[in-house]
Order: C-alpha cells, then sequence, then structure tokens
C-alpha cells in the first residue's frame, strides 16, 4: 500500500512541483497557475499541503475548502491509487449528500458516481459509486477523512 502511495504522490508531485520551485526560489506564483491545477480534484490534497507547508495559503482558491470539494478531491486522489483505478476518474459527480448521527454529532458522508473512458479497463463498468466521510464542522481541510469506499 505504502510504496502505491509513493508511486502515486510522485506521479502527481511532478505536476505541481513548479509551485513548490518559485515558493523555494523566491518567485511570483500566479494564482491562475494555482487555480488551474486545484481544478483537479486529484491534485488539490497535495497541492493543500504545499501551500500549508510554505505558509502561502491565501494562494489556495476558497472555493474548494468547501466539504463537499474536499470529499471529491479525497476521493479521486484515493481512486489514483496503483491498488484502485491507478489513475484518476475522468468524471465525478456528487449525488447525495447522507447526514449521520454519530457520538451525538452530525457526520456528513457524501456519494459520488464516477467513470473512466476507455481504454480504461473500469470503462466497460460504467458509472460506479464512491464514498467519501465522515466530514463534520470542523474537519481540517485536507487532512485526511476515515474512509473512501
Amino acid at each position: 500500500m505504502q510504496r502505491g502511495a509513493v508511486k502515486r504522490d510522485k506521479k502527481i508531485y511532478k505536476e505541481i512541483a513548479f509551485i513548490e520551485e518559485k515558493i523555494t526560489n523566491n518567485e511570483v506564483i500566479k494564482i491562475e497557475d494555482v487555480e488551474k491545477l486545484a481544478e483537479k480534484a486529484y491534485i488539490r490534497p497535495l497541492l493543500y499541503n504545499i501551500l500549508k507547508n510554505y505558509e502561502k495559503l491565501d494562494l489556495f482558491p476558497s472555493k474548494y475548502l468547501e466539504h463537499k470539494f474536499q470529499a471529491e478531491s479525497e476521493l479521486s486522489y484515493w481512486l489514483a491509487h496503483p491498488n484502485e483505478l491507478q489513475t484518476p476518474p475522468d468524471k465525478i459527480e456528487l449525488l447525495k449528500v447522507i447526514k449521520r448521527n454519530i457520538d451525538n454529532e452530525i457526520r456528513d458522508f457524501y456519494v459520488f458516481r464516477f467513470c473512466k473512458n476507455p481504454p480504461h479497463w473500469a470503462a466497460r463498468e460504467g458509472w460506479l459509486l464512491g464514498v467519501s466521510g465522515p466530514y463534520f464542522s470542523d474537519t481540517i481541510p485536507y487532512s485526511g477523512v476515515p474512509g473512501n469506499f
């Protein structure tokens, strides 16, 4: 599992490494560059944590701090693991938010449908379901969640 996670993260990091290089070289980072990266759900967890590490979270688009976008990101990131789809979904859509009382606190679970395009082996399955959660009011952004299924 760990080797697969490292392999996935190295692949994603190649797409965002220039942001960290600009930060360490004290170069100007265009907000448009960060926004373009953040549009890709599977990239958001690593992008957020790099910006957090360098105290540059003001560059992270605030709309992606909403739980629905975090849930989409966590599920896409998880699906990109070599033991899952190996790559993020080609399409992902939020279907429903399910609220459950767990330990006297309301927690949100986000249900998505996702699919892969041919020639990926999962394309023949059509739309599949995935769940990310639980999220609650004080969930720390992009800190990971107990489950993606």
